[in-house]
């Protein structure tokens, strides 16, 4: 699982960086923007109505003209036809070109805050599962090594159904001599057949930061163990 979560945090933070560009492209193009008047030389709609096309049209910039085709989602393309003029939005920023047909309730800055949006959802998608398949492995590989161990014990069980495969957690409490003085919790994700073999009310060893009580780890649950160090003898 945490293998799993660790490709899709790296593939989900590219995908991240690169929407990330889009919408600084976008947000350039906002700031920049000058409308011009285009000529629609084609719409090719969708065959399905109202779920966009292609637009294919026409406009003139520093007397060069540009040839250019858009898909365009909804309704938009339906109310575009041959030979009419439209509105284009129109940024030249060195060699890089960019351009987008205003039809319909279409807009450089919905665009814009199109991207940014998906960007930020990607990034934090792309962080929880990053915080999930890296740093929870290192923090459980170091409660192994220098946790201080106190008995706990299991107190519930439970299955969150997922698309594809369910994901079993196993809650535990404790009492940390450096905590507050009450029962605290944790919680540990178990693959399905630890899970069914714990029960309720299970004795645990748990290993806890004397620094940070709250952080901690039921041995029996995670998937490292603790072996001695390999010394060489001469």
């Amino acid at each position: 699982m945490a293998n799993y979560r660790r490709l899709w945090a790296v593939g989900l933070a590219l995908l991240a960086v690169a929407v990330s560009v889009e919408a600084v492209k976008k947000g350039v193009f906002m700031a920049t923007q000058t409308s011009v008047q285009a000529t629609v030389m084609d719409v090719d709609l969708n065959p399905k109505p109202g779920t966009g096309g292609i637009v294919t049209y026409s406009f003139t910039t520093h007397g060069e003209r540009h040839d250019v085709s858009e898909t365009l989602a909804g309704a938009a393309p339906a109310a575009l036809r041959r030979g009419e003029p439209t509105g284009v939005a129109v940024s030249e920023v060195g060699s890089l070109l960019q351009y987008s047909l205003l039809a319909g309730d279409r807009s450089v800055a919905r665009q814009f805050a199109e991207a940014g949006l998906g960007a930020l959802l990607l990034a934090s998608v792309a962080g929880l599962l990053a915080a999930q398949g890296f740093v929870r492995p290192m923090i459980q590989r170091r409660l192994c090594r220098v946790g201080v161990g106190t008995a706990g014990r299991v107190v519930r069980k439970r299955t969150v159904i997922g698309p594809r495969e369910n994901v079993h957690y196993v809650e535990y409490e404790y009492t940390a001599t450096t905590g507050p003085g009450q029962p605290l919790r944790g919680r540990a994700t178990v693959s399905q057949a630890l899970w069914k073999a714990v029960r309720e009310g299970d004795a645990l060893t748990v290993l806890y930061d004397p620094a940070r009580p709250r952080r901690s780890v039921a041995y029996a649950l995670c998937p490292y163990r603790v072996v001695p160090d390999r010394i060489a003898v001469t």
